[in-house]
């Protein structure tokens, strides 16, 4: 690994997703995530139970009384306030965890740069804010599996392009996973040399910067 070696950067994680929960509210309310994370955010927001706005009902005398948002229930606009936090804090939460992951890989020496996997999506939908997880020396990266919808496909690289500044993917598909659709011996030509080849032409047309083969 770089500088004493010829990896130059690494991957952490691979399409950050909660484990693909990516809508706000999907989540594992276990206890970690909600008494070890999600009430010492609140804390580190607000201070004190005082200072909780209104829209989370009523009065707390401890950030610990504090109910995550399982559903949307709406009546005013204030209410909102707790949803808005949630979502916050479920994108502090992965920008923590690559950070706690880049710096123990520093700490083992790694001097490369990093990269960073967003999942592909058509609405961008991770809550999460990208520019938590730019960095000196992190990189931001969204796969690139399927060209057969060139809009989508430029519409996703050009967002990518616009909110990093270096459009790259780790995941520039070269192959298809052994456990998807259809026989082995069909899954075998899912990626010809010519749809590889649009895949790349197209990627590269709407603005892609850097790529890596992937599978």
């Amino acid at each position: 690994i770089f500088p004493k070696g010829p990896v130059f950067i690494i991957q952490i994680d691979d399409e950050l997703s909660f484990g693909g929960n990516l809508e706000p509210l999907a989540a594992d309310y276990n206890n970690l995530t909600i008494t070890e994370n999600y009430h010492p955010f609140l804390e580190g927001k607000y201070q004190n139970p005082r200072n909780v706005p209104a829209g989370y009902g009523k009065k707390m005398r401890h950030f610990s009384g504090i109910e995550p948002p399982l559903s949307i229930e709406v009546k005013k606009p204030e209410d909102l306030v707790k949803y808005f936090d949630w979502i916050e804090f479920k994108g502090s939460l992965l920008a923590d965890y690559v950070e706690n992951i880049r710096e123990r890989l520093e700490a083992l020496g790694a001097g490369c740069f990093f990269s960073v996997n967003i999942p592909w999506t058509d609405d961008f939908g991770l809550p999460l804010n990208i520019d938590s997880l730019l960095g000196e020396k992190t990189i931001l990266g969204m796969p690139v599996p399927d060209p057969s919808d060139y809009c989508r496909l430029g519409r996703n690289i050009r967002y990518l392009n616009s909110k990093t500044g270096f459009c790259w993917t780790p995941n520039l598909y070269g192959g298809a996973p052994v456990d998807g659709d259809g026989s082995p011996e069909e899954r075998a030509f899912d990626v010809s040399p010519r749809y590889h080849r649009y895949l790349i032409i197209s990627a590269l047309a709407a603005g892609l910067k850097g790529m890596n083969h992937y599978m």
